[in-house]
């Protein structure tokens, strides 16, 4: 059988056709650009709970040595201005061992390995202030989240500063010794 020169032409054109439309390739382009930006925001809010989740457990490990040396030694670790006009424990800085080495047996006292510090958050640290007496403390630290059902203070507490540097970011989440409160002010 022979093919004519209409047949090859119609051959030809059906090769042509037979690709995606202009119209059908932006519409599958416009999908892929959606879902992607669906799970690119699902993934930045996943690690900002991720490390918000970090920054409240630090708090209650933190709370947990306080409670070891508050037993020990009948008060808390007094504190101590650091960077930025921030507060931490005093002798203790963020990311160094806390460790009693003044204890009776001559054996050190481990509270903590390290006391962590807040590095998710670029220039944020961890506050901590204890009254003169050292019967009171609080730990607070800056969450990213502003959605976090677990912030106390969405404007952040005045006066307290979870930055290296002056005024950087305030605290707005904030937890204490059991004999106080996360407003309560001190006399002593």
């Amino acid at each position: 059988m022979k093919t004519t020169m209409f047949d090859r032409q119609k051959n030809l054109t059906k090769q042509l056709n037979s690709g995606f439309t202009l119209i059908e390739l932006l519409v599958v382009i416009a999908i892929i650009a959606i879902l992607t930006g669906l799970v690119g925001s699902n993934y930045l809010t996943s690690r900002i709970r991720a490390r918000d989740a970090k920054r409240k457990s630090d708090l209650r490990q933190i709370q947990t040595a306080l409670e070891m040396y508050h037993n020990d030694q009948g008060q808390y670790p007094l504190s101590e201005p650091g960077p930025g006009g921030n507060s931490r424990i005093a002798g203790y800085p963020w990311g160094s061992p806390f460790v009693d080495d003044e204890t009776a047996t001559g054996d050190p006292t481990v509270y903590m390995p390290i006391l962590p510090g807040d590095r998710a958050a670029p220039g944020a640290q961890y506050f901590y202030e204890a009254n003169t007496a050292g019967t009171k403390y609080r730990l607070c630290a800056v969450l990213e989240n502003e959605e976090d059902l677990d912030i106390q203070q969405p404007e952040g507490y005045s006066g307290k500063n979870c930055g290296e540097t002056a005024n950087a970011n305030l605290c707005n989440y904030c937890v204490s010794s059991s004999n106080t409160t996360i407003d309560e002010t001190w006399t002593d």
